[in-house]
């Protein structure tokens, strides 16, 4: 229940300061967990990245005050936080589909990005399968990616493809062991989902300690408690991210640790997502 009480209190500080600045701090204050999981949060709930939904409601807001008052386009561009008029303009046009000078002339079809409210899902209508596992630190090996972070549902298909044709694959395939968690490992680090312009993705394997392994970047990942959903079949990946936030995190005694996700691909085409989690 706070989860989700945090979740609209976030919503209410970036409504009330479309005008002005939106603090990363104070929103990480306002969620109790680091600017970056609130963003991973926000992101697969929402559907958009958090810089998005802020634009979106930006100039949302911009269009219909646009019809509504006098106040020179430059005011508006200073308003809602765009360096020039220019810089405004073109993105008042790829929004709206009209330029602001057009708002007041013309009949045109506004676009609206309306404020988000979040609930909590009533649990029972479908069974969730997970287990809780407790792992010592261990250590990742693979190839690592810049990707644009605001484009990353579409950047992060395209790059696995990279992998797969490139032989990355193959040689990660020949170094998997037992060791959790097991199988191809994609996780999303180093990055401020939603802010950073670029962020790093890796695709690598759990491995002991090897120093001989000199062509992939190397990630620690401390002691830690995980919980781990099964991806089945018939389920998209991005709906367990949505059921895990929306409904499992808001009804569990846990809280998001502040390590990346991991998505761990089985040899016999299984699918789990590790979630680093704390009391």
């Amino acid at each position: 229940m706070d989860w989700i009480k945090q979740l609209n209190a976030s919503i209410e500080y970036i409504e009330k300061n479309l005008d002005g600045s939106i603090s990363s701090q104070q929103l990480s204050e306002i969620m109790m967990c680091s600017f970056e999981n609130f963003q991973k949060v926000f992101s697969y709930i929402s559907g958009k990245t958090l810089g998005v939904y802020i634009r979106e409601r930006r100039l949302s807001k911009a269009g219909i005050e646009l019809l509504e008052s006098n106040e020179k386009i430059i005011d508006f561009a200073i308003k809602y936080g765009y360096s020039s008029q220019d810089a405004f303009t073109r993105a008042f046009k790829t929004f709206h589909g009209c330029l602001p000078s057009e708002v007041r002339k013309n009949i045109v079809q506004l676009n609206l990005t309306p404020k988000l409210s979040f609930q909590i899902k009533i649990i029972g209508e479908e069974q969730m399968n997970y287990r809780i596992e407790e792992l010592s630190g261990f250590k990742v090996y693979g190839k690592e990616f810049d990707i644009l972070t605001e484009n990353a549902f579409e950047e992060v298909p395209k790059m696995w493809k990279t992998v797969k044709k490139d032989g990355t694959m193959e040689t990660l395939m020949g170094m998997i062991t037992n060791l959790k968690p097991c199988g191809i490992l994609g996780i999303a680090a180093n990055g401020q989902w939603g802010k950073s312009r670029e962020m790093k993705y890796i695709v690598g394997v759990t491995k002991e300690d090897d120093p001989q392994v000199d062509n992939f970047k190397a990630i620690d990942f401390p002691k830690s408690t995980w919980v781990v959903f099964n991806v089945e079949k018939k389920v998209h990946v991005k709906k367990t991210y949505q059921d895990f936030y929306s409904i499992w995190l808001p009804n569990s005694e846990y809280k998001l640790a502040d390590l990346p996700v991991i998505e761990a691909y089985g040899a016999d085409n299984t699918q789990e997502i590790w979630f680093a989690i704390h009391k």
